[in-house]
């Protein structure tokens, strides 16, 4: 968070409108004790979380110490991961409308290139 701080406060006001990014994933999924510059966005991930920490708690953690926020996904859509969310519309478009209600206003996800299952579910997201 620091680093995002630094970087945010070194380049405010010459590029308006832009938002610097920290990843809330792994050791750093946890709300960070610095808090954020008004224009960093937490983008606060899904899967891989420390401490036994949830994503639905933090995301709701996260939401009381920034301004801008957002969530991290995951979407593949390959046979050997279990056919993933990419391959489901229908729960790709509830998951969007529970994060937006978690009040985030942005959305990032890694993906693979199983498009044949996944074209739908990515069309819908993209629409969302």
């Amino acid at each position: 968070m620091t680093l995002a701080n630094e970087t945010a406060r070194r380049l405010r006001g010459k590029r308006p409108g832009l938002l610097f990014r920290f990843l809330a994933y792994n050791q750093h999924s946890p709300p960070s004790r610095v808090p954020a510059e008004p224009d960093v966005l937490v983008s606060v991930a899904t899967l891989f979380l420390r401490d036994g920490w949830t994503f639905d708690t933090l995301l709701g953690e996260w939401r009381k110490r920034v301004r801008h926020l957002g969530v991290r996904e995951y979407w593949y859509a390959r046979p050997d991961f279990g056919n993933g969310p990419a391959a489901d519309w229908r729960g790709l478009a509830a998951k969007i409308r529970k994060y937006h209600d978690g009040g985030a206003t942005y959305l990032t996800a890694e993906c693979d290139d199983a498009w044949a299952p996944a074209m739908l579910g990515f069309n819908v997201a993209a629409a969302l």
